[in-house]
């Protein structure tokens, strides 16, 4: 739930709230009956008031639906922190994400015909405790799988190398076909 409908869950909590003491203070006596009855005849009478229970209503029905719904997301989810690689008596190594996803990145970029390349690591709930979302703009006249195989392997086996990762599973999209002249590195 966003920022937003924490805001409007805030404001509908306290309208809510404030209509049950209301009402505990007419079921307990509280407020007399002919004050109660004189507001409610006033606020039946006023058009303004079925403009507010509808916006209340449909404030309550927005909320639902955010609270029950998933908000779009897949099962899996874009990790973030740091991923315990080893741990004993003595203490743990951890690698954080972000350099799980610039060594990808790093890795897809080397291979010839990848023009750029963005990676998402995710986390698993079996097998591997991650597997990287690959997206990868080729260069025109690059062939689309056997490049996109490669890249693969290459983050596979630089993240197998430096992370001591084995198989890792790297989903790969193109996203764009580019005929942008890659820049080469000077060599000095």
């Amino acid at each position: 739930m966003g920022i937003i409908n924490r805001l409007l869950l805030l404001v509908y909590a306290l309208c809510v709230s404030v209509s049950v003491l209301f009402l505990a203070g007419v079921f307990l006596h509280l407020i007399p009956e002919g004050m109660w009855q004189n507001e409610l005849r006033y606020a039946v009478a006023r058009p303004e008031s079925l403009a507010v229970l509808a916006v209340v209503f449909l404030l309550g029905i927005h909320l639902m639906v955010a609270a029950l719904s998933s908000g779009g997301k897949k099962d899996r989810r874009e990790a973030s922190g740091e991923l315990v690689l080893s741990e004993s008596g003595q203490g743990q190594v951890k690698v954080a994400v972000t350099a799980i996803r610039e060594l990808s990145e790093r890795s897809a970029l080397a291979v010839t015909g990848v023009r750029d390349a963005k990676a998402k690591v995710e986390k698993q709930k079996e097998g591997s405790p991650i597997s990287i979302a690959l997206q990868l703009v080729l260069i025109q006249g690059a062939s689309a799988p056997e490049v996109s195989g490669q890249a693969a392997q290459a983050v596979r086996g630089e993240l197998a190398a430096a992370l001591k990762l084995p198989d890792v599973p790297v989903n790969v999209l193109v996203s764009d076909i580019s005929n942008a002249p890659v820049e080469q590195k000077r060599v000095v």
